[in-house]
């Protein structure tokens, strides 16, 4: 289930990399920059694209990760989840 998969922090960490407008578009620089390992990266990004999710492109000895257009459906969706989870954060501050 996609929900498993994007919901975890890991994998939305990486997914939110991948969908960002100047976001990673290899392993490599997704890996360093999150601190997960390399092939934990790898495993995951397999998982998205099994989902339809990611588009791989061969780019010389690196690959290019864009998301699809069902991936950019996720994206906005989850966009809009990460807002209302905000809202629901500040309004217990305020409660406090």
């Amino acid at each position: 289930m996609i929900k498993n998969i994007i919901l975890a922090p890991k994998p939305n960490i990486v997914f939110l990399m991948i969908s960002s407008k100047d976001g990673m578009k290899f392993s490599l620089e997704i890996s360093q920059k999150t601190d997960i390992t390399y092939s934990h990266v790898l495993k995951l990004i397999s998982k998205f694209h099994r989902h339809g999710l990611v588009s791989r492109e061969k780019k010389g000895r690196k690959v290019l990760l864009n998301l699809t257009v069902k991936g950019k459906e996720v994206k906005d969706k989850l966009g809009k989840l990460h807002k209302q989870l905000n809202k629901i954060d500040q309004k217990n501050i305020k409660v406090k």
